[in-house]
Protein backbone atom coordinates (compact mmCIF):
# COMPACT_ATOMS: atom_id res chain seq x y z
CA UNK A 1 0.00 0.00 0.00
CA UNK A 2 1.54 3.69 -0.98
CA UNK A 3 1.68 6.02 2.03
CA UNK A 4 -0.45 8.98 0.55
CA UNK A 5 -3.35 6.56 0.47
CA UNK A 6 -5.59 5.60 3.90
CA UNK A 7 -6.67 1.77 3.93
CA UNK A 8 -9.55 0.20 5.28
CA UNK A 9 -10.37 -3.53 6.10
CA UNK A 10 -13.35 -4.48 5.23
CA UNK A 11 -15.01 -7.05 8.19
CA UNK A 12 -16.67 -9.29 6.37
CA UNK A 13 -14.71 -9.83 3.34
CA UNK A 14 -11.21 -9.22 5.47
CA UNK A 15 -10.56 -7.09 2.30
CA UNK A 16 -8.39 -3.92 2.39
CA UNK A 17 -9.14 -0.53 -0.01
CA UNK A 18 -7.51 2.49 -0.09
CA UNK A 19 -8.65 6.08 -0.74
CA UNK A 20 -6.05 8.78 -2.02
CA UNK A 21 -5.78 11.54 0.53
CA UNK A 22 -7.57 15.07 -0.95
CA UNK A 23 -5.68 17.62 -1.95
CA UNK A 24 -4.93 20.08 1.09
CA UNK A 25 -4.26 16.46 2.83
CA UNK A 26 -1.29 14.08 3.02
CA UNK A 27 -0.25 10.74 4.69
CA UNK A 28 3.31 9.57 4.63
CA UNK A 29 2.82 6.69 6.16
CA UNK A 30 1.66 3.23 5.06
CA UNK A 31 -1.95 1.49 6.41
CA UNK A 32 -2.52 5.16 7.41
CA UNK A 33 -6.29 5.12 8.44
CA UNK A 34 -6.62 8.90 8.75
CA UNK A 35 -5.28 11.45 6.14
CA UNK A 36 -3.02 14.36 8.18
CA UNK A 37 -4.10 18.10 7.47
CA UNK A 38 -1.41 20.23 5.72
CA UNK A 39 -1.21 23.01 8.17
CA UNK A 40 -1.47 26.89 7.46
CA UNK A 41 1.78 27.87 5.80
CA UNK A 42 1.67 24.50 3.94
CA UNK A 43 -0.22 22.88 0.92
CA UNK A 44 -0.53 19.79 -1.19
CA UNK A 45 -1.23 20.55 -4.91
CA UNK A 46 -2.73 17.22 -6.04
CA UNK A 47 -4.71 14.31 -4.14
CA UNK A 48 -2.52 11.48 -3.22
CA UNK A 49 0.47 13.59 -1.53
CA UNK A 50 2.82 12.36 0.82
CA UNK A 51 3.94 15.07 2.13
CA UNK A 52 2.86 19.18 2.23
CA UNK A 53 5.10 21.35 0.50
CA UNK A 54 5.67 25.27 2.62
CA UNK A 55 4.64 28.06 0.59
CA UNK A 56 7.18 29.73 -1.10
CA UNK A 57 8.51 33.79 -0.42
CA UNK A 58 6.08 36.13 -1.63
CA UNK A 59 3.18 33.51 -0.96
CA UNK A 60 0.89 32.37 2.41
CA UNK A 61 -1.85 30.44 3.46
CA UNK A 62 -3.38 31.58 6.63
CA UNK A 63 -5.40 28.16 7.14
CA UNK A 64 -4.87 24.53 6.94
CA UNK A 65 -6.15 22.04 4.41
CA UNK A 66 -5.47 24.30 1.12
CA UNK A 67 -4.09 22.64 -2.15
CA UNK A 68 -2.46 26.32 -2.75
CA UNK A 69 -0.94 29.49 -1.02
CA UNK A 70 -2.17 33.08 -2.25
CA UNK A 71 0.29 35.51 -3.68
CA UNK A 72 0.87 38.37 -1.68
CA UNK A 73 -0.85 41.42 -2.85
CA UNK A 74 1.12 44.43 -4.62
CA UNK A 75 1.31 46.57 -1.11
CA UNK A 76 2.51 43.52 0.28
CA UNK A 77 5.56 40.68 0.34
CA UNK A 78 6.88 37.88 2.19
CA UNK A 79 10.35 37.20 2.26
CA UNK A 80 10.11 33.66 4.25
CA UNK A 81 8.70 30.35 3.52
CA UNK A 82 5.66 28.59 4.91
CA UNK A 83 4.21 32.18 5.80
CA UNK A 84 0.83 32.44 7.11
CA UNK A 85 0.28 35.94 6.07
CA UNK A 86 2.14 38.73 4.13
CA UNK A 87 3.82 41.66 5.13
CA UNK A 88 2.63 45.31 4.36
CA UNK A 89 5.04 47.71 2.74
CA UNK A 90 6.04 50.33 5.10
CA UNK A 91 5.69 53.90 4.34
CA UNK A 92 8.30 55.24 1.91
CA UNK A 93 8.74 51.51 0.18
CA UNK A 94 6.51 49.85 -2.25
CA UNK A 95 5.87 46.05 -3.97
CA UNK A 96 4.40 46.53 -7.38
CA UNK A 97 2.91 43.45 -8.33
CA UNK A 98 1.80 40.33 -6.50
CA UNK A 99 3.63 37.72 -5.08
CA UNK A 100 6.26 40.30 -4.29
CA UNK A 101 9.56 39.08 -2.20
CA UNK A 102 10.46 42.36 -0.64
CA UNK A 103 9.89 46.14 -0.55
CA UNK A 104 11.80 48.57 -3.04
CA UNK A 105 12.26 52.00 -1.67
CA UNK A 106 10.87 54.97 -3.25
CA UNK A 107 14.06 56.15 -5.50
CA UNK A 108 14.99 60.05 -4.69
CA UNK A 109 12.29 62.21 -6.26
CA UNK A 110 9.22 59.81 -5.24
CA UNK A 111 7.77 59.34 -1.72
CA UNK A 112 4.86 57.29 -0.22
CA UNK A 113 3.35 58.33 3.06
CA UNK A 114 0.77 55.49 3.72
CA UNK A 115 1.68 51.67 4.06
CA UNK A 116 0.82 48.97 1.62
CA UNK A 117 0.82 51.30 -1.55
CA UNK A 118 1.87 49.48 -5.02
CA UNK A 119 3.46 52.56 -5.84
CA UNK A 120 5.30 55.67 -5.19
CA UNK A 121 4.05 59.11 -5.94
CA UNK A 122 6.35 61.53 -7.51
CA UNK A 123 6.82 64.99 -5.93
CA UNK A 124 5.39 67.76 -7.65
CA UNK A 125 6.84 71.09 -9.26
CA UNK A 126 8.29 73.51 -6.10
CA UNK A 127 8.61 69.95 -4.15
CA UNK A 128 12.11 68.01 -4.03
CA UNK A 129 13.47 64.72 -2.55
CA UNK A 130 16.99 63.87 -2.31
CA UNK A 131 16.63 60.66 -0.41
CA UNK A 132 15.19 57.34 -0.96
CA UNK A 133 13.03 55.39 1.30
CA UNK A 134 11.22 58.69 1.50
CA UNK A 135 7.69 59.33 3.48
CA UNK A 136 6.89 62.78 2.17
CA UNK A 137 8.78 65.49 -0.33
CA UNK A 138 10.20 68.55 0.51
CA UNK A 139 9.54 72.51 -0.15
CA UNK A 140 11.92 74.05 -3.14
CA UNK A 141 12.76 77.02 0.13
CA UNK A 142 12.34 80.94 -1.05
CA UNK A 143 15.65 81.96 -2.84
CA UNK A 144 14.90 78.20 -5.20
CA UNK A 145 12.68 76.55 -7.31
CA UNK A 146 12.32 73.30 -9.97
CA UNK A 147 10.06 73.12 -13.41
CA UNK A 148 9.69 69.51 -13.34
CA UNK A 149 8.16 67.15 -10.97
CA UNK A 150 9.94 63.95 -9.58
CA UNK A 151 12.65 66.36 -8.77
CA UNK A 152 15.60 65.37 -6.35
CA UNK A 153 17.27 68.70 -5.90
CA UNK A 154 16.19 72.25 -6.08
CA UNK A 155 17.98 74.81 -8.12
CA UNK A 156 18.83 78.02 -6.96
CA UNK A 157 17.51 81.62 -8.84
CA UNK A 158 20.76 83.10 -10.56
CA UNK A 159 21.67 86.60 -10.22
CA UNK A 160 19.22 88.94 -11.44
CA UNK A 161 16.46 86.40 -10.05
CA UNK A 162 14.66 85.79 -6.86
CA UNK A 163 11.80 83.74 -5.44
CA UNK A 164 10.06 85.55 -2.54
CA UNK A 165 8.25 82.00 -1.85
CA UNK A 166 8.44 78.48 -1.14
CA UNK A 167 7.47 75.74 -3.86
CA UNK A 168 7.90 77.95 -6.69
CA UNK A 169 8.20 76.99 -10.47
CA UNK A 170 10.26 79.66 -11.31
CA UNK A 171 12.02 82.60 -10.31
CA UNK A 172 10.97 86.01 -11.01
CA UNK A 173 13.35 88.57 -12.71
CA UNK A 174 14.46 92.11 -10.59
CA UNK A 175 13.11 95.02 -12.07
CA UNK A 176 14.75 97.25 -13.82
CA UNK A 177 15.57 99.81 -11.05
CA UNK A 178 16.89 96.64 -9.04
CA UNK A 179 19.77 94.29 -9.27
CA UNK A 180 20.82 91.06 -7.48
CA UNK A 181 24.02 89.77 -7.28
CA UNK A 182 23.56 86.69 -5.44
CA UNK A 183 21.98 83.28 -6.43
CA UNK A 184 19.55 81.65 -3.88
CA UNK A 185 17.97 85.31 -3.36
CA UNK A 186 14.64 85.94 -1.66
CA UNK A 187 14.58 89.62 -3.05
CA UNK A 188 16.11 91.90 -4.94
CA UNK A 189 18.36 94.84 -4.19
CA UNK A 190 17.28 98.86 -4.85
CA UNK A 191 19.27 100.74 -6.67
CA UNK A 192 20.68 103.29 -4.72
CA UNK A 193 20.96 107.42 -6.01
CA UNK A 194 23.36 107.88 -8.68
CA UNK A 195 23.45 104.08 -9.90
CA UNK A 196 20.90 102.45 -12.15
CA UNK A 197 19.60 99.61 -13.99
CA UNK A 198 18.15 99.92 -17.39
CA UNK A 199 16.98 96.04 -17.48
CA UNK A 200 15.29 93.33 -15.36
CA UNK A 201 17.14 90.72 -14.78
CA UNK A 202 20.20 93.03 -13.66
CA UNK A 203 22.84 91.54 -11.31
CA UNK A 204 24.19 95.20 -10.96
CA UNK A 205 23.52 99.14 -10.83
CA UNK A 206 25.51 101.26 -13.15
CA UNK A 207 26.73 104.50 -12.12
CA UNK A 208 25.34 107.27 -13.98
CA UNK A 209 28.03 108.55 -16.49
CA UNK A 210 29.14 112.15 -15.70
CA UNK A 211 26.88 114.76 -17.30
CA UNK A 212 23.98 112.96 -15.81
CA UNK A 213 22.88 112.31 -12.30
CA UNK A 214 20.23 109.94 -10.49
CA UNK A 215 18.50 111.99 -7.36
CA UNK A 216 15.95 109.24 -6.40
CA UNK A 217 16.46 105.56 -5.63
CA UNK A 218 15.30 102.87 -7.68
CA UNK A 219 16.29 104.53 -10.98
CA UNK A 220 15.73 102.44 -15.10
CA UNK A 221 17.60 105.34 -16.61
CA UNK A 222 19.18 108.68 -14.83
CA UNK A 223 18.42 112.15 -16.51
CA UNK A 224 21.04 114.13 -18.69
CA UNK A 225 21.92 117.55 -16.77
CA UNK A 226 20.37 120.26 -18.66
CA UNK A 227 22.47 123.01 -20.25
CA UNK A 228 24.02 125.57 -17.69
CA UNK A 229 24.53 122.41 -15.30
CA UNK A 230 27.19 119.92 -15.32
CA UNK A 231 28.15 116.58 -13.84
CA UNK A 232 32.10 116.09 -13.87
CA UNK A 233 31.59 112.26 -11.96
CA UNK A 234 29.96 109.33 -12.12
CA UNK A 235 27.34 108.53 -10.27
CA UNK A 236 26.14 112.06 -9.57
CA UNK A 237 23.02 112.74 -7.77
CA UNK A 238 22.68 116.14 -8.46
CA UNK A 239 23.87 118.28 -11.35
CA UNK A 240 25.89 121.48 -9.93
CA UNK A 241 25.27 124.88 -11.64
CA UNK A 242 27.76 126.47 -14.12
CA UNK A 243 29.56 129.34 -12.33
CA UNK A 244 29.45 133.10 -13.85
CA UNK A 245 32.05 133.28 -16.60
CA UNK A 246 31.43 129.42 -17.38
CA UNK A 247 28.56 127.66 -19.84
CA UNK A 248 27.36 124.66 -20.87
CA UNK A 249 25.67 124.35 -23.99
CA UNK A 250 24.58 120.84 -24.28
CA UNK A 251 22.90 118.58 -22.39
CA UNK A 252 24.88 115.88 -20.82
CA UNK A 253 27.38 118.03 -20.18
CA UNK A 254 30.90 117.32 -17.88
CA UNK A 255 31.94 120.44 -17.36
CA UNK A 256 31.45 123.74 -17.47
CA UNK A 257 33.30 125.63 -20.68
CA UNK A 258 35.09 129.26 -19.53
CA UNK A 259 33.75 131.97 -21.50
CA UNK A 260 36.63 132.72 -24.26
CA UNK A 261 37.80 136.41 -24.45
CA UNK A 262 35.45 138.46 -25.93
CA UNK A 263 32.49 136.95 -23.90
CA UNK A 264 31.08 137.11 -20.62
CA UNK A 265 28.50 135.13 -18.28
CA UNK A 266 27.14 137.53 -15.13
CA UNK A 267 25.23 134.78 -14.14
CA UNK A 268 25.11 130.86 -13.05
CA UNK A 269 23.47 128.13 -15.00
CA UNK A 270 23.95 130.03 -18.45
CA UNK A 271 23.52 127.97 -21.94
CA UNK A 272 25.92 130.16 -23.69
CA UNK A 273 28.25 133.42 -22.86
CA UNK A 274 27.23 136.95 -23.82
CA UNK A 275 29.50 138.69 -26.44
CA UNK A 276 30.54 142.09 -24.94
CA UNK A 277 29.22 144.87 -27.28
CA UNK A 278 30.90 147.11 -29.58
CA UNK A 279 32.83 150.04 -27.26
CA UNK A 280 33.47 146.94 -24.72
CA UNK A 281 36.06 144.44 -24.37
CA UNK A 282 37.06 141.33 -22.37
CA UNK A 283 40.83 140.63 -22.40
CA UNK A 284 40.23 137.06 -20.14
CA UNK A 285 38.75 133.85 -20.20
CA UNK A 286 36.07 133.24 -17.77
CA UNK A 287 34.79 136.69 -17.82
CA UNK A 288 31.88 137.85 -15.62
CA UNK A 289 31.47 141.42 -16.85
CA UNK A 290 33.14 143.64 -19.49
CA UNK A 291 35.10 146.54 -19.72
CA UNK A 292 34.46 149.76 -21.14
CA UNK A 293 37.37 150.84 -23.79
CA UNK A 294 39.04 153.68 -22.06
CA UNK A 295 38.38 156.90 -23.19
CA UNK A 296 41.23 157.45 -26.30
CA UNK A 297 40.53 153.52 -27.42
CA UNK A 298 37.66 151.95 -28.97
CA UNK A 299 36.43 148.52 -30.33
CA UNK A 300 35.02 148.46 -33.52
CA UNK A 301 32.47 145.30 -33.21
CA UNK A 302 30.78 143.09 -30.67
CA UNK A 303 33.54 140.30 -28.91
CA UNK A 304 36.24 142.23 -28.60
CA UNK A 305 39.17 141.29 -26.36
CA UNK A 306 41.32 144.21 -26.58
CA UNK A 307 40.47 148.01 -27.24
CA UNK A 308 42.41 149.84 -30.11
CA UNK A 309 44.18 153.13 -29.47
CA UNK A 310 42.72 156.14 -31.63
CA UNK A 311 44.79 156.85 -34.47
CA UNK A 312 46.75 160.11 -34.67
CA UNK A 313 44.27 163.03 -35.89
CA UNK A 314 41.16 161.25 -33.96
CA UNK A 315 40.39 161.32 -30.51
CA UNK A 316 38.19 159.62 -28.17
CA UNK A 317 36.38 161.56 -25.67
CA UNK A 318 34.27 159.06 -24.02
CA UNK A 319 34.94 155.46 -22.77
CA UNK A 320 33.01 152.53 -24.61
CA UNK A 321 33.56 153.89 -27.86
CA UNK A 322 32.76 152.17 -31.04
CA UNK A 323 35.33 154.49 -32.98
CA UNK A 324 36.86 157.33 -32.62
CA UNK A 325 36.37 161.00 -34.17
CA UNK A 326 38.25 162.88 -36.34
CA UNK A 327 40.21 166.13 -34.96
CA UNK A 328 37.92 169.61 -36.38
CA UNK A 329 39.19 171.64 -39.22
CA UNK A 330 41.79 173.78 -37.06
CA UNK A 331 42.39 171.50 -34.42
CA UNK A 332 45.01 168.39 -34.35
CA UNK A 333 46.10 165.59 -32.37
CA UNK A 334 49.46 164.41 -32.75
CA UNK A 335 49.61 161.39 -30.57
CA UNK A 336 47.33 158.18 -30.73
CA UNK A 337 45.67 157.22 -28.05
CA UNK A 338 43.96 161.28 -27.47
CA UNK A 339 41.20 162.08 -25.62
CA UNK A 340 40.58 165.36 -27.41
CA UNK A 341 42.30 167.83 -30.30
CA UNK A 342 43.51 170.59 -27.80
CA UNK A 343 45.56 172.36 -30.73
CA UNK A 344 44.76 175.33 -33.40
CA UNK A 345 47.44 174.80 -36.74
CA UNK A 346 48.38 178.00 -36.82
CA UNK A 347 48.43 179.51 -40.72
CA UNK A 348 50.07 182.32 -41.88
CA UNK A 349 47.89 185.18 -43.14
CA UNK A 350 47.07 186.37 -46.79
CA UNK A 351 48.23 189.02 -48.49
CA UNK A 352 45.06 190.60 -48.09
CA UNK A 353 44.56 189.82 -44.54
CA UNK A 354 47.77 191.79 -44.01
CA UNK A 355 46.58 194.96 -45.85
Amino acid sequence: LVGSEMCIRDSTSGLTSCTACSAGEFSQHTNNTVCGICAAGYFSGSSASSKCTACTAGEYSSTARLSACTACSAGDYQNATAATECISCQSGYYSAGAASRQCVACASGQFSNTARLSECTTCDIGYYQGESAASECLDCLAGYFNVAPSSSKCEACMTGYYAAASRLSQCTPCSAGDFQNTTAASECHTCQPGYFSGEAASSECTACSPGRFGNTVRLSTCTHCPPGDNAVNAAATECEHCNPGYYSRSPESSICIACTPGQYSSVARLSSCTRCSAGDFANETAATECVACPAGQFSATSQSSVCIKCAPGTFGGASSLSKCSVCSAGYFQSQAAGTECPCLLYTSPSPRDRG
